[in-house]
């Protein structure tokens, strides 16, 4: 018998975590998956015996307890299978440590607000569990009534790479399940190509680059459309998180999808590479590629 696939939503009682629960409800009702709300929390060590320190660590699972009952009540979970728990742990381990289970599929996770994740990069746990996650990373974004709608537009970034074909795997699932329409985009960065641009010609050159990308794009688009994706693609060009960002608002997008940059890992990624500033700063939910994000990290 198959193992049921189970959404794993890591919960602190905010307002955005309370949109990811939704919205991760919504795509278990979608998939037929189970949802596995996780609530951490570590006791700061106040120097007091072990019987007190254990007996103070009962109540705060007993609290904890409480809360996720409550929040589950805030919740419209229907037929959903619904499990929750706490974990008295750094809360992006237990993230790790949870999303290691062979039936999560995915971690979906709050933003607080359009630029929270901005407050989140340094050392944080949003930061640490995008980072580090074995799965792939939905960070949601939008208003709680919308938190139940299908993504129905998904901008796919590909830099043509190993990561990105994960990536493209993950939004030919989605977007077949939802119905939703895919746009793939690739953006040549703007700049000086150096010694072969100066060798053949910088009109000649850019000509080239816009021919290969564009081939390569249209595989790409012929590959989601054999999975029952309705797809096209656009080149763009400038610097590439700028053109991400524009794109995907300027079409309404729901759902950004890209990898990370993969062997650059965390330093770029902390230091302002593509996925950061998207991550960062989109309006619309971000899906990133968590299996690559903790190479990255390694």
């Amino acid at each position: 018998m198959t193992q049921r696939e189970t959404i794993l939503v890591p919960v602190d009682f905010s307002e955005p975590s309370r949109i990811a629960a939704r919205r991760a409800l919504a795509l278990a009702a979608d998939r037929d998956a189970g949802v596995h709300l996780v609530h951490a929390s570590t006791m700061v060590p106040l120097g007091f015996e072990l019987e007190v320190s254990q007996s103070l660590s009962v109540e705060l699972a007993r609290a904890a307890k409480v809360r996720l009952d409550g929040f589950v009540e805030e919740l419209d979970v229907g037929s959903t299978p619904l499990a929750t728990s706490f974990q008295e742990d750094d809360p992006a381990h237990a993230i790790h440590d949870a999303a290691g289970s062979a039936d999560v599929s995915m971690i979906v996770m709050g933003s607080n607000g359009r630029r929270g994740f901005d407050r989140w990069m340094l050392g944080s746990v949003a930061s640490q569990a995008v980072l580090g996650a074995p799965k792939p990373v939905l960070i949601v974004r939008g208003e709680v009534e919308d938190a139940s709608k299908a993504f129905q537009s998904i901008v796919f970034a590909t830099d043509f790479t190993e990561r990105s074909a994960r990536v493209e795997s993950l939004v030919a699932a989605w977007a077949s399940g939802l119905g939703a329409q895919v746009e793939v985009v690739h953006v040549i960065r703007d700049g000086s190509s150096g010694l072969i641009e100066t060798l053949v010609g910088a009109g000649d050159f850019e000509d080239e680059r816009l021919e290969a990308a564009a081939s390569r794009l249209a595989e790409v688009v012929h590959r989601l459309s054999e999975e029952g994706v309705h797809a096209k693609s656009k080149v763009l060009s400038g610097q590439p998180a700028d053109e991400i960002l524009r794109h995907a608002a300027s079409t309404n997008a729901d759902l950004v999808a890209l990898a990370t940059r993969g062997y650059t890992g965390l330093r770029r990624f902390l230091l302002g590479s593509v996925a950061q500033r998207v991550l960062s700063e989109a309006s619309c939910s971000v899906l990133i590629d968590g299996e690559a994000a903790q190479r990255a990290e390694a």
